[in-house]
């Protein structure tokens, strides 16, 4: 009986939804997002070319939506690039205890294949602010251990700088180097570095560990082939100009057999967001028409996008405006629009919308970041804005970006926003 009710209040929240915002489907929005961030598609990285097969679905919406593809029947941009990735086995050892990969410990992007054990030497806050102690630590080598840092209750700026170079660069040239973090955050890297390195959570580390024992595999990928989906909506009276969203659909892949970093915010969301819009629009046309662009290689340096604008499909000066959809999962706070300051007149549209329709929380203004797709285009002189949004959850770059944990708490009322801006061009 209680899931009955439960089943019947679920429904009748959907309707509810989608009477406040016609044209929104968020049976589809959820689908998509949680088929782009299934971990069975690997965190849409590079093993076993999961990011193509997360592009496939892409297109193959497409097609289903009737999005129009820029080269007959194709709607693929590709472009090559090197990457270091982690397809084997993982294990590491603290005092022989076995930590969790991506909960209790990450690798770095660079590390290279490795497996040996060796001792441990902490440097935490009781030498780093002893300058006395300190300096005579910095002043030797450490070839035969494994140097562990602890910088928490570093006072120091200065000391935090130079000591987190050390770490970056292992310029004491230890045997390898471990950093306990209070959050584990990943990345993706296009090239090997020569010794290994990790991160490990806190509440895994107890005051001064002796040993570690690391059993890690990785494979340097030359060259690798990217891809960037693409398609449009031809416009009913301006169809030569163009509104255009962009989002990347690539995420982070996986750290060895165990770790597997879905991105179900980043960026499945708005991955969810731009295949969402193009439903809609292939339903309702717009006066100018409105390209799609889902791009590869974003976590790796933004390369999908940079080779776009290299080579574009159409002219960028054609571009009206563009709207790039990057972590827009949750939303309890609102949302925040980097190039806000920038292009103002446009920005000022979007809150004024936001206002007489009561939408989202906050319209937070922001100004040029180099952090997402949107920066190559601006860099070209195309005005566009980058919507993330704010609060709820805290999961980013790590195993706990879930598509079970993402509530896509204001996904209709940011799909109203996007669809009433554009009616304003």
């Amino acid at each position: 009986m209680k899931l009955i009710r439960y089943t019947l209040l679920l429904w009748l929240a959907l309707g509810n939804l989608q009477a406040q915002t016609p044209g929104y489907d968020h049976a589809y929005a959820r689908q998509m997002l949680d088929t782009l961030a299934s971990p069975a598609l690997l965190g849409r990285g590079y093993y076993k070319n999961a990011d193509e097969k997360a592009a496939n679905i892409i297109a193959t919406e497409f097609v289903k939506l009737g999005v129009q593809p820029f080269t007959t029947n194709n709607y693929y941009q590709t472009f090559k690039f090197p990457v270091n990735i982690f397809p084997g086995p993982m294990e590491v050892k603290l005092d022989g205890a076995a930590l969790k990969p991506g909960a209790e410990y990450i690798v770095s992007a660079t590390c290279p294949t490795y497996k040996g054990e060796g001792k441990v030497l902490v440097c935490d806050s009781i030498t780093i602010n002893n300058p006395k102690k300190l300096k005579k630590f910095l002043s030797k080598k450490y070839s035969k251990v494994f140097l562990l840092f602890n910088l928490k209750g570093t006072e120091d700026k200065e000391v935090l700088k130079k000591l987190n170079a050390i770490i970056a660069g292992n310029h004491l040239e230890a045997l390898g180097v471990i950093e306990v973090k209070e959050k584990l955050t990943w990345d993706i890297a296009m090239e090997v570095g020569k010794f290994p390195s990790l991160q490990i959570i806190s509440s895994a580390v107890k005051a001064y560990p002796k040993s570690i024992n690391l059993d890690i595999e990785s494979r340097f990928i030359e060259e690798y082939t990217g891809r960037n989906v693409m398609g449009y909506v031809k416009g009913t009276v301006r169809p030569d100009s163009f509104i255009v969203f962009t989002a990347h659909y690539d995420h982070l892949g996986i750290m060895g057999h165990d770790a597997i970093f879905t991105g179900a915010n980043d960026n499945a969301s708005g991955s969810a967001m731009l295949l969402s819009l193009a439903k809609y629009y292939t339903k309702n046309p717009s006066k100018y028409s409105i390209a799609f662009i889902a791009f590869g290689g974003e976590e790796l340096g933004l390369l999908g996008s940079f080779h776009y604008v290299k080579k574009p499909a159409f002219p960028l000066g054609k571009i009206k405006f563009l709207t790039n959809l990057d972590i827009l999962g949750t939303g309890d706070e609102g949302i925040t629009v980097v190039n806000g300051s920038v292009f103002k007149p446009q920005f000022d549209t979007l809150v004024a919308i936001n206002t007489k329709l009561g939408l989202l929380k906050e319209v937070k203004i922001r100004g040029k970041a180099a952090n997402s797709d949107h920066y190559p285009f601006t860099e070209k002189g195309v005005p566009a804005f980058f919507i993330y949004t704010m609060g709820g959850i805290k999961a980013y770059h790590d195993v706990f970006d879930r598509r079970e944990t993402l509530p896509m708490t204001e996904f209709p009322r940011l799909f109203t926003l996007l669809t009433e801006f554009v009616k304003t061009f």
